[in-house]
């Protein structure tokens, strides 16, 4: 479960060991200085948008700023998961690639991901108006 009050001090801890005002936080990242004022506080609960722009900031995981874990490090994740070898050959071509051609494979891994999960629910909406179809001809 989400402990958002371990996650107000890590980020606190991370930004202060930084040297990082929270202004220049909340500018990087796009939200205003108070919000990271209140999150520190814990005053408010940040967004997943925004837990994801403060670890990729910081350079640590996300395990690490909502205290699953107090290994900061994002290489571990992978001998964790103990990747195949398919898997580990698109992570090794993934590494050759420039920040804007990342984004674009991770941009069409997720369109590819809605399609998919778009299809699904048309499919299942299919079927059930073929069973509602079904249903009114025989009560006919």
């Amino acid at each position: 479960m989400f402990n958002n009050i371990f996650f107000s001090e890590r980020l606190h801890a991370l930004r202060t060991q930084a040297k990082v005002t929270q202004k220049d936080l909340a500018d990087s990242i796009g939200i205003t200085y108070h919000l990271i004022g209140k999150i520190e506080k814990n005053k408010s609960t940040a967004s997943i948008e925004v837990i994801y722009a403060i670890a990729e900031y910081f350079n640590v995981s996300i395990d690490y700023l909502t205290g699953r874990t107090d290994n900061p490090s994002m290489s571990n994740i992978i001998v964790e998961q103990k990747l195949s070898e398919e898997e580990t050959e698109l992570l090794e071509d993934f590494r050759l690639l420039d920040k804007l051609e990342k984004n674009i494979v991770i941009g069409k891994i997720a369109e590819f991901n809605y399609n998919k999960e778009v299809e699904k629910n048309n499919h299942e909406m299919s079927d059930e108006l073929v069973e509602v179809n079904i249903k009114e001809r025989l009560n006919r």
